[in-house]
């Protein structure tokens, strides 16, 4: 069907109430790029109402860098007629766009549609577990380290321990060695 006919305006109407209950923002648009139909989520997430876009471009919607992206995209799915997937920063949002080409049963392209997944809250849940692992990878790097330094600390504070202990040491070698020892045990205390 010719999506500017009437005869497909009762299939448009059903699929609007279908999409209407999508909790992600859907919309088609012509060989054109232009909008032909947007769902509820659409109109929510951009604060637009379709009929004020209906058979406008995203040039002519959306201000400077953002409308250009977008319409960029929606060109390069008419010409290539291929979907292309990304992640795309929207109104500080993450989202993950799926725009694909609509072809006709013939196999003509009639149009383009495109899905966007919010994964806003994933993308900080992964920000913050990877943080997670790096810190418990530091802890056990430190954990380890912190162990075989201990058992450093432990061979010279025995050795100076047996050595302050011996016969014959005039009174300031021993006095460096407890000294040292003293240093060694803070150190053992400090890890």
């Amino acid at each position: 069907c010719d999506w500017s006919s009437d005869v497909c305006s009762s299939d448009l109407a059903h699929l609007r109430n279908i999409l209407d209950h999508s909790p992600t923002p859907i919309y088609f648009k012509d060989t054109k790029a232009k909008f032909i139909l947007v769902n509820s989520q659409y109109e929510k997430n951009y604060g637009v109402k379709f009929e004020d876009i209906k058979g406008k471009t995203s040039l002519e919607i959306f201000p400077g860098e953002q409308g250009k992206q977008f319409y960029d995209r929606d060109m390069a799915v008419l010409k290539g007629q291929e979907t292309i997937t990304r992640e795309e920063l929207i109104d500080g949002k993450t989202y993950v766009t799926s725009t694909f080409p609509i072809l006709a049963d013939d196999g003509t392209l009639i149009g383009l549609g495109c899905v966007e997944t919010d994964i806003t809250d994933r993308k900080k849940t992964e920000k913050i577990l990877r943080h997670s692992q790096k810190m418990e990878a530091v802890g056990q790097l430190t954990g380890g380290v912190a162990h075989d330094f201990n058992k450093l600390l432990a061979v010279i504070t025995g050795n100076l321990e047996l050595t302050a202990k011996a016969n014959g040491l005039e009174d300031k070698t021993k006095e460096r060695l407890l000294f040292a020892l003293k240093a060694a045990k803070k150190g053992a205390n400090l890890i």
